[in-house]
C-alpha cells in the first residue's frame, strides 16, 4: 500500500510540474508574441520617423535650390555697375550708330549683340527654365538691363528674404534690400518687392517679376548711351 502511495503521488506531482511547465510555454510564447508586436511597433514608428525625414530634406533641398536661384539671379541683375555688361552694351550701341551713320551690309553690330547674348546665358541659364528662357531675354533686354548697366550709380545687395508660399509651393515672394545712390554721392536704402515661380526643374525660374517703377526709371533715363 505505501508502494502504491508513493506511485500515484510522484504521479501527481509529475501532472503539476506539466501543468505548470505548460502554463510557462505559454507564458513564454505570449511573451514572445507581445514582444515580437512591440519591436515591430517600435520598427514601424522608426520606419515612419526615416521616411519622414528623407521627404522633409528633399522638400528642403528643393527649396534651397530655388532660393539660391532667386538668391543669384536677383543679385546679378541689381549689382550696379556690371562693368562687362556696360561695355558690351556700349559696344553694341556704338556698332548699331555706326551701321545707321555708314549704311553699311545687313548684321552690322550683330556680334555684339551676340556677344550680350552669350554673357546673359552665361550669367542667367543655369537658373532659368528652358521654356522661359527666350522671355527672360526680352524682359533683360526690354527692363532688367538698367539695373547693372547705369554707370553714374553704384547699387548692392544688402539682403533678399524669400520667402515660399505655403498654399502654392512653386511660388515664392522675396523683398531685396537695396544700397543705392551716386557714385560719388550719398546712399539710400531702399526695398524692391518681387515673385518668381518654379514649375517644372527644381532651381530654374519659370517666371520673375520685379514690383518697382521708381528705380528703374531712374537708372533708365540716366543713360548716356
Amino acid at each position: 500500500m505505501s508502494y502504491n502511495r508513493n506511485i500515484l503521488y510522484l504521479n501527481a506531482e509529475y501532472a503539476a510540474n506539466c501543468h505548470q511547465l505548460t502554463i510557462y510555454k505559454k507564458e513564454v510564447l505570449n511573451s514572445m508574441r507581445q514582444n515580437k508586436k512591440i519591436i515591430l511597433g517600435i520598427g514601424s514608428f522608426f520606419l515612419v520617423i526615416v521616411v519622414c525625414l528623407i521627404l522633409s530634406f528633399a522638400k528642403r533641398t528643393e527649396a534651397d535650390k530655388n532660393e539660391e536661384a532667386i538668391r543669384t539671379v536677383t543679385t546679378q541683375i541689381f549689382t550696379c555697375p556690371d562693368e562687362e555688361m556696360l561695355s558690351l552694351f556700349k559696344n553694341m550701341i556704338s556698332a548699331m550708330e555706326n551701321r545707321i551713320s555708314a549704311s553699311p551690309e545687313p548684321g552690322y553690330g550683330a556680334l555684339e549683340s551676340s556677344s550680350i547674348d552669350e554673357k546673359i546665358k552665361e550669367l542667367y541659364g543655369p537658373y532659368i527654365s528652358d521654356e522661359w528662357y527666350e522671355s527672360f531675354l526680352q524682359h533683360f533686354y526690354s527692363n532688367f538691363f538698367s539695373y547693372s548697366i547705369a554707370d553714374e550709380y553704384e547699387t548692392k545687395v544688402n539682403n533678399i528674404k524669400i520667402t515660399q508660399s505655403k498654399e502654392i509651393p512653386s511660388n515664392y515672394e522675396f523683398l531685396l534690400s537695396l544700397n543705392h545712390g551716386l557714385k560719388n554721392g550719398s546712399k539710400e536704402n531702399i526695398e524692391i518687392k518681387g515673385s518668381a515661380q518654379f514649375t517644372g526643374e527644381e532651381g530654374k525660374i519659370t517666371y520673375l517679376r520685379f514690383f518697382d517703377k521708381d528705380l528703374h526709371m531712374k537708372l533708365r533715363e540716366s543713360l548716356t548711351f
